[in-house]
């Protein structure tokens, strides 16, 4: 007898792989709170998978609501909603069940479309963009669509997945997984408008918002990839490619009419947001912070500026620390090599998504060269501290474990010896 659709969501092993993901994502959390909230579910995860499993199977299971998080990267607020542990746990078996159906799986097997899709990452973007302005497709229009996330019709695609699946109970189950109820509405003041609502919109950091997303977009990317035209898309970033700067431009305008129809906009190329641009490929396209000319790809210099900001806050926050555990102050604060392990851990991140590149390497060699300054700078500031304090501060500022500062938990506490002396005038 075939199994339902809760069911498979609430297999034992299907949680157990879901926790497994998020654990293992986890990791590369900027987040203390985020992490602090994983070690407490893993240490009782076998309990706590197993009150997942009752209580989706008995229909008594209950999202809990989300807390609302403003990142600022390059001075942009970006609405990210970080969901309570369990809450992910079922997402994320969610999403593997959706993506084995059949009919969802032929929806996102597009070979145009590359985020959030099993196998169709970015470099596979920027090759496919290659092998295209190999064969004459020189004009090009680029764009982004505006608040993707918050503006997606939520219901509009929770129907389709329904058509799709016709389960009432696991369109109920998606239905709850995917409203975007936030705990911190005072907290966020103002800022709480930048986030979805409840009705309309879906939460940035969710796994299966990506996946809504690609599905409300499966006519755009099929209308929009015909012998003469193609439209590159990864979520909410789609580069146009064409033989003729005509078509181009038919195709963009295109685009346009099929976001309209879901209450979606893209930027245009010339307005004042500098998120669309168009012109021929020659003069080079940036996509997916790369720029792209012919035979030739290579970080763009927005790029490029970006993992020197990165470094320059690690080096401004190592000299804090440092500052900091000079004068003895070791709670949350790190080492000279712990800060050197970080910076390193961000070059090999950053070089690493860009393996796929052909540029030359006087652009690699002069970015090791402004890091190398930024390094240089960081040595600089500790040699300062270092000179003005003692050998075991020393030892602190570099990172390295002084005894004198463990907790000791000694198993007998010393006594106070009594004295012995006797006192000369005892028996007279």
């Amino acid at each position: 007898m075939a199994r339902s659709l809760i069911e498979e969501v609430s297999d034992e092993r299907a949680l157990e792989r879901a926790w497994h993901h998020i654990k293992a994502n986890a990791r590369f959390s900027l987040s203390e709170q985020v992490k602090n909230e994983i070690k407490t579910f893993d240490s009782q995860a076998s309990a706590n998978l197993k009150a997942i499993r009752s209580d989706l199977r008995s229909g008594h299971f209950i999202f809990e609501r989300q807390r609302g998080v403003l990142l600022d990267p390059r001075g942009k607020k970006r609405p990210i909603v970080i969901a309570p542990v369990a809450n992910r746990v079922v997402q994320r078996s969610i999403l593997e069940v959706l993506k084995k159906r059949p009919r969802i799986d032929a929806i996102l097997r597009s070979k145009t479309s590359f985020g959030g899709i099993d196998g169709q990452g970015r470099e596979e973007a920027i090759r496919r963009c290659c092998k295209l302005i190999d064969d004459g497709f020189h004009q090009f229009v680029g764009s982004d669509i505006a608040k993707f996330y918050t503006k997606i019709p939520r219901r509009t695609v929770l129907d389709l997945i329904s058509r799709q699946i016709p389960s009432r109970p696991f369109a109920e189950l998606c239905a709850n997984a995917t409203i975007t109820e936030l705990a911190n509405l005072a907290e966020l003041g103002e800022d709480a408008r930048r986030f979805p609502g409840p009705e309309e919109g879906v939460a940035q950091g969710s796994c299966l918002s990506t996946l809504l997303g690609n599905l409300l977009l499966h006519e755009f990317d099929v209308e929009l990839n015909t012998p003469d035209v193609a439209c590159l898309r990864y979520i909410d970033d789609f580069l146009i490619l064409a033989r003729t700067k005509a078509n181009a431009r038919l195709a963009f305008a295109r685009a346009e009419l099929l976001l309209e129809k879901h209450g979606l906009t893209a930027y245009r190329p010339g307005d004042d947001s500098h998120k669309a641009s168009q012109g021929n490929v020659k003069n080079g396209v940036e996509f997916l912070g790369c720029e792209i000319r012919l035979n030739s790809v290579r970080p763009n210099r927005k790029s490029r500026k970006r993992i020197l900001d990165k470094i320059h806050e690690q080096v401004d926050a190592a000299t804090e620390e440092l500052a900091a555990r000079r004068i003895g102050n070791l709670h949350k604060t790190n080492g000279l090599t712990h800060h050197l392990w970080k910076i390193d851990n961000t070059v090999r991140g950053w070089g690493n998504a860009y393996q796929f590149c052909n540029a030359d390497d006087s652009i690699f060699q002069t970015l090791d060269e402004q890091i190398d300054g930024l390094i240089a700078m960081l040595l600089g500031r500790y040699s300062t501290l270092r000179r003005q304090t003692d050998s075991l501060s020393t030892r602190r500022l570099l990172g390295v474990q002084a005894l004198r500062d463990l907790e000791r938990r000694p198993i007998y506490k010393r006594r106070e010896r009594q004295s012995t002396s006797v006192d000369p005038a005892a028996g007279r």
